[in-house]
């Protein structure tokens, strides 16, 4: 089985799926110190002051995990890509020892049932690999999303 950087230890999720919430929070603290300027005014300046000092503090520390979850996305999507690239290469050479197969059939190398059996075997793995690929792209592009929302 292929696994992806941060599987096994559970710092990130395929397509981001921590980074999701992070941003929706990053967004309400966002609002939250608005609010503050928008009715600062209405309140004594040192509450305005404490209140936005604390708020600026949970986003900052929010931006910087945003940063580091993002940077391992990136790393990620390398990663995938890379994985993406070795799945293709594997079904073209699958199809090409497909081909040969057929040829060797043709020149009497292989009959009936082993004929059968290889070729089923062989198009298992490229239906496998396909499948691999076809997963690992649908992850690339939940992580760009998730990575443009990040950059805006």
């Amino acid at each position: 089985m292929i696994s992806y950087p941060g599987q096994s230890r559970g710092e990130i999720e395929p397509g981001g799926d921590k980074l999701v919430p992070l941003l929706e929070e990053r967004s309400r603290l966002e609002e939250r110190l608005r609010l503050i300027d928008e009715r600062a005014a209405q309140v004594d300046p040192e509450v305005v002051q404490r209140v936005r000092a604390d708020y600026r503090s949970r986003l900052d520390y929010l931006s910087g995990e945003i940063s580091r979850q993002a940077t391992l996305l990136e790393t990620t999507l390398v990663s995938y890509r890379e994985l993406i690239g070795l799945l293709e290469r594997g079904v073209e050479l699958g199809e090409r020892s497909l081909d040969e197969l057929k040829v060797r059939s043709a020149l009497g190398e292989y009959s009936g049932e082993d004929l059968e059996a290889i070729g089923r075997e062989k198009k298992e793995k490229i239906e496998y690999y396909k499948g691999k690929a076809h997963s690992y792209r649908a992850n690339v592009e939940r992580i760009n999303g998730v990575l443009g929302q990040i950059r805006g």
